[in-house]
C-alpha cells in the first residue's frame, strides 16, 4: 500500500489510510481506567482494513514503519487535544513506536518538536516499544528513550517474557510498564511451578521501576492476576477510532 505524502499523508486515493482504535488499561484493585492503549490499523481500497499484525513485519522490513508512526503519531496527538478540550483526558494514551525509529538519533529531537508544535504535555504519551527492544545492546535505542524520559514521556514494553527474548535486557531501559505475554500469561493458574514463573517477572520488573499489566480475558484471570502481583489489566477489543475525537473543524 502505497501513502500519499504530498497533500494529504493520511490518505490513500481519498480514503483515509491510518486510524487509531483504543481500548483502556484499568486498575485491578478498582476497575477503573488509568489510560488508554492504541492500535494502528491502516485503510486501503483494495484491501480493506490491515490490523498491525499483517503490516507491521512488511513495514519494518521496508523502512516504511517509521513514516506511519509519523502519521500516526500525528494523529495521537490530535486525539489528546480533542480528550482534552472534552475534559476526559487519561493519564497516558499510549502508541506503538518503532525500535528502529528509536536508533535514529535524531528521533528524540522530532517527538519533542511535534508535541510542541501539537500543544501536547510529554507525560500523557506512553510509547509501547516490542520486546524487539531487549535485544539492542549498541546504546542507540537507550540514548533515545532516556532522552525522552527525561522530557516526561513514558514507555510500556510489550510482550514481555516472550520466548527467546533476553529479560535482563530490560535493565538497559527506562520503562514503566509491561505487558506480560499472552503465551505466558495464559499459563498462569496450570500449576505451582507456572505461577512461580510469573510472580518472579513480575517481581523483575518491579525492582526495576516499572508496573505489570496482565492481559486478562475474564474477571477470574484479573483476580489471579491481582493475587500475582499485577497492578492493571488490559482485556477486549480496541473500539473508537478516529470517529471518537473529532472535531468539527474536521473533515
Amino acid at each position: 500500500m502505497q501513502i500519499n505524502s504530498e497533500k494529504t499523508p493520511s490518505t490513500v486515493d481519498g480514503v483515509r489510510a491510518i486510524e487509531l482504535f483504543y481500548r483502556p488499561v484499568r486498575r485491578i484493585s478498582t476497575g477503573a481506567p488509568v489510560f488508554y492503549q492504541s492500535e494502528m490499523r491502516l485503510n486501503s481500497p483494495l484491501i480493506g482494513t490491515m490490523l498491525p499484525d499483517y503490516y507491521r513485519t512488511s513495514a519494518e522490513h521496508s523502512g516504511q514503519i517509521v513514516k506511519l508512526f509519523r502519521l500516526g503519531f500525528a494523529q495521537l496527538l490530535r486525539s489528546v487535544k480533542a480528550y482534552e478540550e472534552k475534559g476526559t483526558l487519561p493519564k497516558h494514551i499510549s502508541i506503538c513506536l518503532p525500535v528502529r525509529y528509536l536508533r535514529d538519533e535524531k528521533s528524540a529531537g522530532e517527538i519533542i518538536e511535534m508535541c510542541t508544535r501539537f500543544e501536547a504535555e510529554p507525560d500523557n504519551i506512553c510509547f509501547e516499544v516490542s520486546s524487539d527492544l531487549l535485544f539492542e545492546n549498541d546504546g542507540l535505542a537507550a540514548a533515545a528513550m532516556s532522552a525522552l524520559s527525561a522530557e516526561g514521556f513514558r514507555f510500556m514494553l510489550s510482550d514481555f517474557g516472550m520466548a527467546g527474548a533476553p529479560l535482563t535486557g530490560i535493565a538497559d531501559f527506562p520503562v514503566d510498564y509491561v505487558i506480560l505475554d499472552k503465551a505466558l500469561y495464559f499459563s498462569a493458574g496450570k500449576g505451582e511451578r507456572q505461577n512461580a514463573c510469573i510472580k518472579a517477572l513480575v517481581g523483575l520488573a518491579s525492582q526495576l521501576g516499572a508496573e505489570t499489566i496482565a492481559p486478562c480475558a475474564d474477571k477470574e484471570q484479573e483476580k489471579q492476576a491481582e493475587n500475582l502481583g499485577c497492578l492493571y489489566t488490559v482485556s477486549g477489543n480496541f473500539t473508537g477510532g478516529r470517529y471518537a475525537f473529532r472535531r468539527k473543524t474536521d473533515k
